[in-house]
């Protein structure tokens, strides 16, 4: 999964939840709502608060040299590959669901 929105120009950061659903790492800019991730291990994140003229020149070099520590690591170490999408998996089950956001919503409109 690649979500690479253009900091601060994120429009929804839900699209990313649905690929932790499937197991899926995701390459991601550090922008919006992939920043409330439980864990920063569920994917690649690229990119570094620079100055705007600068910022897509440096996302695009952050963002090729996490591309190749993601290939690689698919290709060259298939064990860690497949315990992160795992992990990835059991993050999105039990922390984005309807019970959670039940309780949220009942916390702090009610309580």
């Amino acid at each position: 999964w690649l979500q690479t929105s253009r900091r601060p120009q994120e429009a929804c950061g839900t699209s990313w939840i649905s690929a932790n659903y499937m197991g899926t790492l995701i390459i991601f800019s550090l922008d919006g709502g992939i920043l409330e991730s439980v864990n920063m291990q569920n994917g690649f994140p690229f990119g570094m608060a620079h100055p705007w003229h600068e910022q897509d020149t440096a996302d695009f070099k952050d963002w090729k040299n996490v591309l190749q520590q993601a290939t690689e690591m698919f290709y060259d170490d298939k064990g860690r590959w497949y315990a992160r999408t795992s992990a990835v998996k059991e993050d999105a089950e039990q922390n984005f669901n309807s019970h959670r956001t039940l309780k949220n919503y009942i916390d702090s409109m009610y309580l």
